[in-house]
């Protein structure tokens, strides 16, 4: 559920707190903003796992973790699982940035203590309608509670700074660049050591350990995801075609590892997200 809040022009400097957008357990799909939005924003993972991007900043995002990215800034997120599922919040006023501000509730990957207080008020937001009669009082109340739950959070919220060791930072992002100018080659973990120096095992070793995850279950994500946005996008092309695209020689692994991914087949995806098809290839 996503539901978008209108403020009008009048109101902006009326209210010291105003929600912009509510979701919850929301299936988020790939947001790319180079010049961000102008408004703040707070996200919990309910479930899956994604790609948080800030300022050329990278963050895995998994169940349990908050994210927040403040108004104007580059952003980038996108699923790295077929189920990536968030509540959100969208706010605005002219407290707001103050108060961010003076909770050191920047932009980044968060441990929250209690994930629960979050959507508890964000329930509370969503059941004040707006009626014309009793809009002044709604709006109010609305800020109160928003007032509130900044309050508590900048309390049980904690950031994360991940890859800490510059070496190790060095050694993750060269591999992540590596396979994501690549991911369309048919690449191999020798490959990838030649490239950066460094033997197969040891990159393995300490990707394993800083992305708790393999280089090929990542690069198999990366792959999946390029191949959604085809998917969607050139209808035209057929499902082999766009596997072959994105680093997939065999037309049974590529839908073998989208299913595994996504949950669907290509094909069952591209029927759900495409809506002119008569152009739909198999």
């Amino acid at each position: 559920m996503l539901e978008s809040h209108q403020i009008r022009r009048s109101e902006y400097k009326k209210y010291p707190l105003y929600v912009t957008v509510i979701g919850m357990n929301y299936l988020q799909t790939p947001i790319n903003r180079p010049h961000g939005l102008a408004t703040e924003q707070i996200f919990v993972c309910k479930q899956g796992v994604g790609e948080l991007i800030i300022n050329d900043s990278r963050s895995i995002i998994q169940s349990g973790d908050l994210f927040i990215v403040r108004r104007y800034e580059d952003h980038i997120y996108h699923a790295l699982s077929h189920n990536w599922t968030l509540d959100l919040l969208g706010c605005n006023g002219f407290i707001c940035k103050t108060l961010m501000d003076k909770f050191h509730m920047q932009s980044g990957k968060y441990a929250i203590a209690d994930q629960h207080v979050f959507t508890h008020y964000l329930q509370e937001l969503s059941s004040i309608g707006l009626s014309q009669q009793f809009r002044h009082e709604q709006l109010l109340r609305k800020s109160q509670i928003l007032y509130l739950l900044l309050t508590e959070l900048s309390f049980i919220i904690k950031p994360i700074h991940e890859h800490q060791n510059t070496t190790t930072n060095t050694t993750v992002s060269a591999i992540i660049s590596f396979l994501e100018e690549h991911f369309h080659e048919n690449i191999s973990l020798q490959d990838l050591g030649s490239a950066i120096h460094r033997s197969p095992e040891y990159l393995c070793s300490i990707f394993k350990e800083t992305q708790e995850e393999t280089i090929i279950s990542y690069l198999n994500k990366l792959r999946i995801s390029q191949a959604r946005l085809l998917l969607e996008r050139y209808p035209e092309r057929s499902v082999s075609e766009i596997g072959k695209a994105c680093g997939f020689n065999s037309a049974s692994y590529f839908g073998k590892i989208f299913k595994q991914i996504c949950g669907v087949t290509p094909h069952q995806y591209r029927l759900a997200n495409v809506t002119d098809i008569d152009y739909i290839q198999e």
